[in-house]
């Protein structure tokens, strides 16, 4: 019983103090990834004078407050973006333990989950792509979700025609409009959602991503926002991985 005790009261406290660091290590891979750079091993250093960064630049949120948003060597402006993940992580976390807080391995795998999609939800929005190391895994950590629940067969069958399903729909856009509806990543996307979910909530994600995904746009054209990234399409996959999240937390 003192062992579950332990990790009943831990756990989430330990999730939640980690989050923010969690989101350091997710800025490095938004940041990383989609550029072939080594985001596993390499030292972090100051985008502008090239400084190797020690352990006081690199704590999450307060030494961005502390620096006052620059950096301690050259006095450059620290991007934003850096604090805006670490933050979302642990918003992520805190989402989790409101909803399962009580189910320590339920607000682990929501975690895991959360953060997995919004390192691929920022990703898209930064570069208008999934990368293939996110997406593919993401699917087969569906499958293997399903199989220790038991319903392996289900995952499996979720992702495939969720797949074959919307690729369909892509290349038939693409050949009849001549231009692509969606992208390669976002099938992949919602081929990890099905295999993820029960059939009935893959309808209710993308319905949710593609409101979100209009009422976003739609603001950005009132108020003449939409630069040359999203002149001619709005990356999806935020939209997708938000709509994801939520559905998971409250289904």
């Amino acid at each position: 019983m003192l062992p579950a005790a332990l990790s009943a009261t831990f756990l989430p406290i330990g999730l939640l103090a980690a989050s923010p660091f969690i989101g350091s290590f997710l800025g490095t891979i938004i940041q990383r990834l989609p550029e072939g750079r080594n985001w596993t091993t390499a030292r972090s250093c100051c985008e502008h004078c090239k400084t190797t960064l020690g352990s006081r630049d690199l704590v999450p949120v307060v030494s961005f407050v502390v620096q006052r948003g620059r950096c301690r060597y050259c006095h450059s402006e620290i991007d934003p973006f850096h604090l805006a993940v670490e933050i979302t992580a642990a918003l992520v976390a805190l989402a989790a333990w409101l909803v399962h807080g009580d189910d320590p391995p339920t607000m682990a795998l929501d975690c895991l989950l959360g953060w997995w999609l919004l390192a691929l939800g920022w990703i898209d929005l930064r570069t208008m792509r999934l990368p293939d190391a996110l997406t593919l895994p993401l699917i087969g950590a569906g499958i293997l979700h399903g199989g220790l629940n038991g319903h392996a067969l289900a995952a499996i069958i979720g992702a495939s025609v969720t797949w074959a399903t919307i690729e369909l729909i892509r290349v038939a856009f693409l050949k009849f409009r001549n231009r692509a509806a969606l992208g390669g990543g976002d099938v992949k996307l919602l081929a990890a959602i099905g295999a993820w979910n029960a059939p009935d909530m893959i309808g209710r994600i993308v319905l949710l991503a593609c409101v979100g995904g209009f009422l976003c746009y739609g603001v950005m054209v009132l108020r003449g926002k939409t630069g040359a990234l999203w002149s001619r399409a709005i990356p999806f996959g935020p939209f997708l991985a938000a709509a994801f999240f939520l559905c998971w937390l409250i289904s």
